[in-house]
């Protein structure tokens, strides 16, 4: 996972938080956001992978 994704899970387990009755992180809520998290991971990676040009990766990263 990139440095983003990370952020916005830690952000998503503060925003479970908030949103819980007790006002706690429970390790039931950092799962789901955990897998929540890795699904998407793996969506985004096989995009990735689907828009793949012929060259390679290439063209897709204005660094390269």
């Amino acid at each position: 996972m990139s440095g983003r994704e990370i952020s916005k899970l830690g952000v998503a387990w503060q925003a479970a938080a908030y949103a819980s009755e007790e006002g706690m992180l429970t390790e039931a809520m950092i799962d789901a956001r955990v897998s929540d998290s890795i699904r998407q991971h793996q969506q985004k990676m096989q995009w990735l992978k689907n828009e793949k040009p012929e060259g390679g990766m290439k063209g897709l990263n204005p660094l390269q």
